[in-house]
């Protein structure tokens, strides 16, 4: 299929494929149907209304993330949501604050500790270029930069490393999310492999 598509092609179809599967599996993560249908609606639309109202309630999603992670409250409610919902997926998810020094990463779920043999403690506050070793290449990682930092939708084939030392090839698709005044707030970020 990479052949008849074109390496780029198959990449970014391939993002594509991950991200709506994430939107289709986010309903069935959560139990309450109207929660559900609250979180969908503020997942795809980041309405501030929807967002506000699940701020407001109790979530098990800010104890998934990084404890010195201070929310926002115009992305908050949105990102409790998320990462509640991501938590039981079978994709690697992480989420970074790009407005903070270093991109520190701020929640991964439980198929990125999986996929890299590390434990949130060990992550948490740290940029993912922990990731990254002698076969990582350097173009990559200077596109990824850079695309990062224009907040654009990216996917890009790296070899990255777990803890283990062991290389491990993946395809890193990048989407941004932008706070009320559109500032770049968070990077949402699949990890296939």
């Amino acid at each position: 299929m990479v052949q008849a598509m074109g390496p780029l092609a198959y990449i970014s179809n391939e993002s594509e494929v991950a991200f709506n599967l994430l939107s289709q599996l986010i309903p069935d993560v959560l139990a309450d149907p109207f929660e559900r249908t609250a979180v969908m609606d503020s997942l795809l639309r980041q309405e501030s209304r929807i967002t506000e109202t699940i701020d407001k309630a109790p979530h098990r999603g800010r104890l998934l993330l990084w404890n010195r992670f201070w929310l926002q409250n115009d992305v908050g409610g949105w990102l409790l949501a998320f990462v509640s919902a991501a938590e039981e997926l079978p994709i690697s998810i992480s989420v970074s604050d790009i407005a903070q020094a270093g991109n520190p990463l701020i929640f991964v779920n439980a198929a990125f500790c999986e996929m890299t043999g590390m434990a949130r403690a060990e992550v948490y506050g740290r940029n993912c270029r922990f990731l990254q070793g002698p076969e990582t290449s350097e173009a990559s990682v200077s596109s990824l930069k850079k695309q990062m930092r224009k907040g654009a939708d990216w996917y890009i084939r790296m070899t990255n490393f777990r803890k283990s030392g062991e290389p491990f090839e993946n395809t890193i698709c990048l989407r941004s999310v932008r706070d009320a005044d559109k500032a770049l707030a968070l990077t949402l970020t699949l990890t296939l492999t």
